[in-house]
């Protein structure tokens, strides 16, 4: 048995795969014709590999607001969520004078993190705009990695850009800060270690991720 689009109703609120019943958004067409194929006993069975994959990684966060410390496993829906380009695009915040400007260095933030989240009105929302102490890398990049061990097909059919040089790309940008130029600088991450709430992050951030790349990066402590 597979989905029933004409069946699933979303018009009391905002979808990001379909406008209507049965109607696909532009941007999602090629992946609901994807999950078309699938059984429910197929969808299932990946939810389960997904959640068996961040079990076995150790993918988890701290709940302090309970007044324990309890670590979680990361939520993960299988359902990954597009964000077409015209999003940005027609942002209120969307300056097209900017278009075409160079700052210096070529670098407009070396690094940077928003929280987004979806009214049910269609409106992108960001939560916070973390400049400078942004947080959350590691966790995108084992979503994509699950989503990668769930859905391979997916990445075969659908041209999906790619984030694997995420962690190379990190570690020149921050490079390029030296004040001696063409030196290869050691670049150290300071985290308060396992009493961090993600400690997941802040592991894999500073040690695999930075090896991964091929840099220098590596882990410290404070």
């Amino acid at each position: 048995m597979t989905i029933d689009w004409r069946a699933y109703h979303c018009k009391s609120f905002y979808d990001e795969l379909f406008a209507a019943p049965g109607q696909p958004r532009p941007a999602a067409r090629a992946l609901t014709e994807y999950l078309d194929d699938l059984s429910d006993e197929d969808l299932t069975q990946r939810r389960n590999a997904a959640e068996i994959a961040i079990k076995t990684l150790g993918i988890t966060f701290t709940v302090y607001s309970e007044g324990q410390t309890i670590d979680r496993a990361w939520p993960f829906d299988i359902l990954p969520r597009i964000i077409p380009r015209s999003v940005l695009a027609k942002s209120k915040n969307f300056r097209p004078q900017c278009v075409g400007m160079k700052p210096a260095l070529g670098i407009w933030a070396h690094i940077c993190g928003s929280d987004l989240v979806r009214d049910s009105d269609d409106t992108l929302y960001v939560l916070e705009d973390n400049l400078r102490v942004p947080s959350g890398v590691s966790y995108m990049l084992e979503n994509r990695m699950v989503t990668k061990r769930v859905f391979p097909e997916l990445f075969e059919t659908i041209n999906i850009r790619l984030i694997d040089d995420y962690p190379a790309q990190l570690y020149y940008t921050l490079a390029e800060m030296t004040p001696r130029p063409g030196e290869q600088p050691v670049i150290a991450l300071l985290t308060p270690d396992i009493y961090n709430s993600a400690y997941f992050r802040t592991r894999l951030s500073g040690a695999a991720d930075g090896y991964r790349a091929g840099g220098r990066l590596r882990p410290g402590s404070v």
